[in-house]
């Protein structure tokens, strides 16, 4: 972030002291849940779909109100999910901004062995190629043409048999046990769970979708995303690496909102470690190859 004509992480701002004292407000009101730290995610789901916790972080994304709408018809089948249960839109900043989440960075990747040889290399991207084609995601996601599925003017026609318990056909998965592992093994392709087709319509539910895609909208429409300088992130220096390799500022927060110690207090110690170990240094180091890179 940007604090006094200087690009500082986030953990060196002043603003930090705020942070630490909302959180452990939080923390000791009970909004955040006094596990929460260790609590698996599967914990959490079925703790809100108990009814034992108002507020749940979380995905919105068609599939994961679906797993949650499972849950929730399980703990309490006589409550309606959709009308018990809504998002909650994104407040605005101390500025008076709403903001949503992206990723500074792609996060996967795909690692080959640098003794593979010519052949077998052509081999896999052959593959790769095959996954990313119109034809190998449908595989992927539908299964085999004219046994699973059949194309109708273009469109996706489920003809798999349905299961008469869930109503739903069989998961692809227990039918063909290795496409799971072709389907992310060259693109994840998350952003097909939000088309309207009959099989997401089958696996989520169109409610699910429909409610997806209109808080998608909304947030396009109504926030922006996460302000992020890409230069630094991508940047490596000497006293940046080595930083970063022996502090961990998230771990160190949770430890202050869980302690009954001065939040403000500890903190300041914490950043005071930072220091120490080269924060100043890393500082002039992005400071100054971001100056070199963007005068060059």
């Amino acid at each position: 972030m940007f604090e006094d004509n200087v690009w500082i992480p986030y953990y060196a701002s002043r603003k930090m002291d705020e942070v630490v004292v909302q959180l452990r407000e939080l923390y000791e009101n009970g909004a955040l849940d006094p596990d929460f730290y260790y609590m698996k995610e599967e914990d959490a789901l079925s703790k809100f779909a108990q009814g034992q916790a108002g507020a749940l972080v979380y995905r919105a994304t068609p599939s994961s109100l679906s797993r949650l709408e499972e849950l929730w018809n399980d703990y309490q089948p006589n409550r309606s999910f959709r009308d018990s249960v809504d998002i909650l839109r994104l407040w605005p900043s101390e500025e008076g901004q709403r903001y949503y989440y992206v990723a500074q960075t792609y996060w996967s990747e795909t690692f080959f062995n640098a003794k593979i040889g010519d052949e077998k290399m052509s081999r896999v991207l052959q593959l790769y190629d095959y996954l990313l084609s119109p034809e190998g995601q449908r595989l992927t996601s539908y299964g085999l043409e004219d046994v699973d599925y059949r194309l109708e003017d273009g469109h996706v026609v489920m003809i798999r048999p349905v299961n008469e318990g869930s109503g739903k056909p069989d998961a692809i998965s227990s039918v063909y046990p290795s496409i799971p592992i072709f389907r992310s093994l060259a693109s994840w392709g998350k952003e097909t769970e939000f088309r309207l087709n009959e099989l997401n319509k089958i696996s989520f539910g169109e409610e699910n979708i429909l409610k997806s895609l209109s808080e998608m909208e909304w947030l396009i429409n109504n926030a922006v995303a996460t302000p992020a300088y890409h230069k630094i992130n991508s940047l490596s220096t000497p006293a940046k690496d080595k930083l970063s390799a022996m502090i961990n500022p998230l771990e160190d927060v949770i430890k202050v909102v869980i302690s009954g110690d001065d939040p403000v207090a500890m903190w300041q110690d914490y950043v005071r470690q930072y220091k120490e170990l080269g924060l100043g240094e890393a500082i002039a180091e992005v400071n100054g190859a971001l100056s070199r890179r963007d005068n060059s």
